[in-house]
């Protein structure tokens, strides 16, 4: 499926061995299916032509992992962030976020709680935009069953859910009407062209499933689109400031947040919020969702994608388990880049240190674990050793790039 892996990375920046080439494949035979077309190479030629179809395609292979206050310390951050600008913030010039990919609607609308709890209501608008039709339809629909709520302890929001029947919960009115939901593909050339900045942009876990190229467009795009003195919210395993120097972490570790390289650092604790004036009636917390166990007889390329799909939904200590007994089978570099991941999030530096040392050890050109090493030859103060893993990250990326042209330097 050549032609068709290098459709899905021009037009989404999609590295399709993040997602699985068993995921790629099985969407594909679905849609070639559904489309009637039985050669892979007339399938190829009805999506360059066919831009339903290639949406059809995307919707197929994105992933759609989100729940409410997905990382809490993020949105305690983006509080201070607001309360900073303040007194600058009025119904014309409000406190600006953007949300991208926005998925089912959970992350824009915890910005929004996050906001309006914060005493900020008609002084922020957040943009939520997805390439997915069907992930920005549930956003406009504004529901959520109980697995969307997943964060133990007090959460702030949650009680402002309304209870509908069949055991779903509405956002508040006056919270999803601060929410501006739209279709947007990050990897177009004019996405969000002609937009003022943000104050705030939230990319939670895209960078891992992107190419390089792709990523580092990415990061440029979200430069220009910050606002001075902003902050841009990652995920996990996404050091932005490997992937372009001119962010650097910001906050607390759990935060996941960068501040353009030239931007202050501090952000003063905000005020105690005010009450509401007219309290919304208390619901009881929905339960989180029991875990999923995947069945014993995973193909290993499938492993590795449910393994991600459990670092996405901060399952760490489930994910260690999984790659554990996978590895001892089907030891890969990029199977061990997931394990030190994973490790990292659980406060393994150690662990995770030797789990991407064995990657190396697999593949000394390791791109990933290149990086991931240097975050934390970084974050221990070892300049030395830093600059030696951004050498060999930077000579591997030059290696890649000349493999994508041919050889071509």
């Amino acid at each position: 499926m050549t032609g068709i892996d290098t459709l899905l990375r021009e037009s989404l920046g999609l590295a399709v061995g993040s997602v699985g080439p068993r995921v790629i494949a099985a969407a594909v035979t679905a849609r070639m299916a559904a489309t009637g077309c039985d050669t892979e190479a007339g399938y190829l030629l009805r999506l360059r032509v066919d831009p339903a179809e290639r949406g059809q395609l995307t919707e197929a292979v994105v992933v759609p992992e989100t729940w409410f206050f997905r990382y809490p310390e993020s949105f305690t951050q983006l509080a201070c962030l607001a309360h900073s600008r303040r007194a600058a913030l009025t119904p014309t010039t409000p406190f600006r976020v953007l949300c991208v990919p926005c998925s089912t609607g959970e992350e824009p609308y915890s910005v929004a709680l996050t906001l309006h709890r914060a005493g900020l209501d008609g002084l922020f608008r957040v943009e939520a935009v997805d390439v997915s039709l069907k992930a920005v339809a549930a956003t406009r629909a504004a529901t959520y069953p109980t697995t969307a709520f997943r964060e133990a302890g007090p959460v702030p929001g949650r009680d402002a859910f309304t209870p509908l029947p069949g055991g779903r919960y509405a956002v508040p009115a006056a919270v999803a009407s601060a929410v501006r939901v739209r279709v947007g593909n990050l990897a177009a050339p004019g996405f969000l062209a002609g937009e003022q900045p943000f104050d705030a942009i939230f990319c939670r876990n895209l960078f891992i499933y992107l190419t390089d190229e792709a990523r580092r467009a990415a990061a440029a795009r979200f430069h220009h689109l910050l606002a001075p003195g902003g902050r841009l919210f990652s995920g996990h395993a996404e050091p932005l400031g490997m992937i372009d120097a001119r962010f650097k972490i910001d906050g607390p570790p759990q935060a996941f947040m960068f501040r353009a390289a030239d931007a202050p650092p501090a952000l003063a604790a905000p005020p105690e919020s005010p009450p509401a004036a007219t309290p919304p009636p208390r619901v009881a917390a929905p339960q989180p969702a029991a875990p999923v166990t995947p069945a014993a007889s995973t193909p290993p390329g499938d492993a590795l994608s449910l393994v991600r799909t459990r670092l996405d939904a901060g399952r760490a200590a489930d994910a260690v388990e999984a790659l554990t007994a996978h590895l001892g089978d089907a030891p890969t570099p990029h199977g061990y880049t997931l394990l030190g991941v994973a490790h990292s999030m659980l406060g393994r530096s150690a662990d995770a240190e030797r789990a991407f040392t064995q990657a190396l050890y697999l593949d000394p050109g390791h791109y990933d674990a290149l990086v991931q090493l240097l975050a934390l030859a970084q974050g221990r103060g070892d300049a030395a050793g830093a600059a030696n893993f951004r050498r060999r990250a930077d000579k591997a990326h030059a290696l890649d790039a000349a493999e994508r042209n041919g050889g071509c330097r």
